[in-house]
């Protein structure tokens, strides 16, 4: 009993506040995570009693975190980053799963929750907002090449049958844009499916706007289209280009429905930002009169 009390366990997860759900069923609430999350620190407090030694397999798992290196960092806004990890195997990630991250001091255990931008054989790209007050934005934002961080998954499920719908409508505020870039891949790169794929993106200036070299080469596609929302710049301070079709104001509920097809029993819309964003655009369309079984928020 003495030699187990004087192992070193590592922190329990810390319990999400209330005020950390949205409260609007997300297909992987936050609670679901820190279940799982406690559910693995638990196996994990078990095999250091054990004795056993911790697991040298470099794999992507759901159930089991690795430790990834970072071979590169590219600044993409003055506050986002794109973050590139090695990983053996690559990663079995099906369209719209994420990854999650964890940090861990001495007195607690942080997660967040990733979408990756890019996967292929041996690495892919994580798109991260570091904010000045955000627990594991304080630890990403020391991040150099070469450093190593633990991550697990996939997880997550989005189902998409091609042409099941004839336009799917992706509603995106920062760095919520990061699922539909998954999404707009799986779609585009798929020659049989004909599905119109239309993104609408808020973020508050131009400046701001993430993934825009990928989002212009989507364009290029004939089933594909952009409208930028910017809610915090104007015509002759933007750097957009003229041919861009951007409006200079919030999204508000009549600009939302204007995006909209005429034809909403064939359309599907897909909402990813942050909590009041999600919660805003969930009640126009709700308003709106959109049938709520063709509604997924990530």
């Amino acid at each position: 009993m003495e030699g187990s009390e004087s192992l070193r366990l590592p922190p329990r997860p810390s319990t999400p506040s209330d005020s950390d759900c949205c409260g609007s069923g997300c297909m992987t609430c936050v609670f679901d995570i820190h279940d799982k999350e406690v559910s693995l620190w638990k196996d994990e407090c078990d095999r250091i009693r054990r004795g056993a030694t911790a697991s040298s397999e470099y794999t992507m798992k759901p159930e089991r975190y690795v430790q990834l290196r970072i071979l590169s960092i590219v600044k993409e806004t003055q506050d986002s980053f794109v973050f590139t990890f090695a990983v053996s195997g690559g990663v079995a990630i099906k369209v719209g799963q994420h990854l999650v991250l964890r940090h861990r001091s001495d007195d607690r255990v942080i997660t967040r929750s990733y979408t990756p931008i890019r996967t292929d054989a041996d690495s892919f790209d994580v798109l991260i907002k570091i904010y000045n007050n955000g627990a594991m934005s304080r630890w990403v934002s020391t991040w150099q090449e070469g450093d190593l961080a633990e991550w697990r998954g996939p997880i997550g499920q989005f189902d998409h049958t091609p042409n099941k719908f004839q336009h799917l409508v992706l509603v995106a505020a920062g760095t919520g844009i990061a699922p539909m870039i998954s999404i707009i891949q799986h779609v585009l790169n798929n020659d049989v499916d004909e599905t119109r794929v239309h993104l609408v993106f808020s973020c508050r200036s131009s400046s701001d706007v993430l993934c825009r070299s990928l989002i212009r080469d989507f364009t290029d596609y004939w089933n594909f289209s952009v409208t930028y929302f910017l809610t915090q710049d104007t015509q002759e301070n933007s750097s957009m280009r003229q041919r861009d079709k951007v409006v200079y104001s919030r999204l508000s509920r009549e600009l939302l429905r204007r995006e909209l097809p005429e034809n909403l029993n064939q359309t599907r819309v897909v909402v990813c930002g942050t909590r009041s964003f999600d919660k805003d655009m969930m009640n126009y369309l709700t308003l709106s009169g959109f049938p709520p079984d063709c509604v997924h928020k990530f």
